[in-house]
């Protein structure tokens, strides 16, 4: 049996999630059933929020596209994002530096902060 939703806006949040994945991947629903094994229907309603829990599909098409949703799985929130910040580093040389400087910003407020400097 499925693993409940703890509100029913989370079926709501997680078929967005899911849809925009697919979307960012550039697949269709139809493509994305040929991959995962989902009947493309079940992938619709899912993306729609009408589904009642975290069923073996929903772990499927996570699985998938790449997502790793607190409800799929626990603390993996790092990993998303680390994936998703990869995505958009692939794009072009352009993204992958702005995303490369922005870390390094980040890493020197963080080395600023640790040592007692007011970074603000």
């Amino acid at each position: 049996m499925p693993a409940s939703f703890k509100s029913p806006s989370d079926a709501l949040v997680l078929g967005a999630a899911i849809r925009a994945a697919r979307l960012e991947l550039g697949l269709t629903q139809e493509s994305l059933a040929r991959r995962s094994g989902v009947e493309r229907s079940q992938i619709s309603k899912i993306e729609r929020g009408q589904n009642a829990g975290l069923s073996q599909n929903v772990q499927l098409l996570c699985n998938q596209l790449g997502l790793s949703h607190r409800w799929v799985d626990p603390g993996s929130s790092s990993t998303r994002l680390g994936a998703r910040v990869e995505r958009v580093a692939a794009r072009s040389p352009h993204w992958a530096r702005v995303i490369a400087n922005f870390v390094d910003v980040v890493e020197a407020a963080q080395q600023a902060s640790s040592a007692g400097v007011d970074t603000v």
